[in-house]
């Protein structure tokens, strides 16, 4: 059953608590699953609460809206138009595509969460709207080189043999491709049917009491969850990872413009590619770290939460039967 899944992921490597979890019924299973659900969602509204976006204000749900949607656009376009001329695909521009062509088509739904204030809705938005930023500008820094040719002008190329799925970290590609299969499978349409049909705000305690939102939270949350953390131990700001799609953009323009200065365009160009560089090799490091440090705070809580005969126990909340 789905209600066991987040169960059975979450204490995966805790061999104890999965020998207790398989002496519950599914009724508990059931039970338990909406605690964990409700726990988690706690930890992740404390943190998001400390997070910056303030990038994406004004846009109240609608990507299109965001300060640098230009630059965002242009660069997708840009690659896309790379990948048209190669005889082999983008590593993962396909699953930030998808993404943001998700987005899009549920920016009613989105829209109409910020209107409610339903915070919930909000972290899904805000939250996939800084992966989408991040995926894109990271995908720039790791795969795209900038060459000069014999006449000193800079030509940006592709750097194929770079696999994202070895050795990088990719927390925000993959939960954009989640994200993904969540709108495939109709999962989120779902959840936002049922949170538009309630007439009342809708908080974690009024979801839970839902007739099987579970199956549908249980996909949320820990997505959310992966997502928020890896933004909070970012130390590279966002607006640094907007920088390199605006200088991705400029460079690439800079070769048909100035056309009667080609001295000064060149003298740009290489400026621009230098910036690029050094700020690629800074979200490089700052996505290793922060997502290392993301692990390892999400593993601690995990640990810390421990099965009883008949409860949910966490170190700091030992005592509160949560069945």
């Amino acid at each position: 059953m789905i209600n066991s899944v987040l169960l059975e992921e979450f204490f995966a490597d805790d061999y104890k608590n999965i020998r207790i979890l398989k002496t519950f019924s599914e009724a508990e299973k059931v039970q338990l699953s909406k605690n964990l659900v409700e726990l988690l969602y706690q930890n992740i509204s404390n943190k998001s609460m400390s997070l910056d976006y303030e990038m994406l204000e004004g846009s109240q749900g609608d990507f299109k809206q965001i300060k640098s949607y230009i630059y965002f656009k242009q660069s997708l376009d840009l690659l896309n138009s790379m990948q048209s001329n190669l005889k082999e695909r983008i590593n993962n521009l396909d699953t930030i595509n998808n993404a943001y062509q998700n987005l899009l088509d549920n920016t009613d739904n989105f829209k109409q969460g910020f209107k409610v204030n339903n915070e919930l809705v909000m972290m899904i938005y805000n939250n996939i709207s800084v992966a989408l930023i991040s995926s894109l500008s990271f995908l720039i820094s790791t795969t795209i080189d900038y060459i000069k040719d014999p006449t000193g002008d800079f030509s940006i190329h592709y750097k194929s043999n770079v696999s994202l799925n070895k050795g990088f970290p990719t927390v925000f590609l993959d939960s954009l491709d989640k994200f993904n299969k969540m709108c495939v499978s109709g999962e989120l349409a779902k959840f936002f049917t049922i949170t538009y049909s309630k007439k009342s705000f809708l908080g974690i305690d009024g979801y839970l009491i839902i007739p099987n939102i579970i199956i549908i939270l249980v996909l949320i949350i820990p997505l959310l969850r992966e997502l928020i953390y890896q933004f909070y131990y970012m130390r590279v700001s966002l607006s640094d990872y907007i920088r390199v799609q605006a200088d991705f953009i400029e460079l690439n323009q800079s070769k048909i413009s100035n056309i009667k200065e080609p001295k000064k365009t060149k003298e740009k160009q290489k400026k621009i590619a230098e910036k690029l560089i050094k700020i690629a090799d800074k979200i490089d490091v700052d996505q290793k770290i922060s997502t290392k440090t993301a692990s390892s705070e999400i593993n601690k809580e995990n640990n810390s939460i421990k099965l009883g005969k008949s409860k949910l126990d966490t170190i700091d909340n030992t005592n509160d039967d949560l069945l």
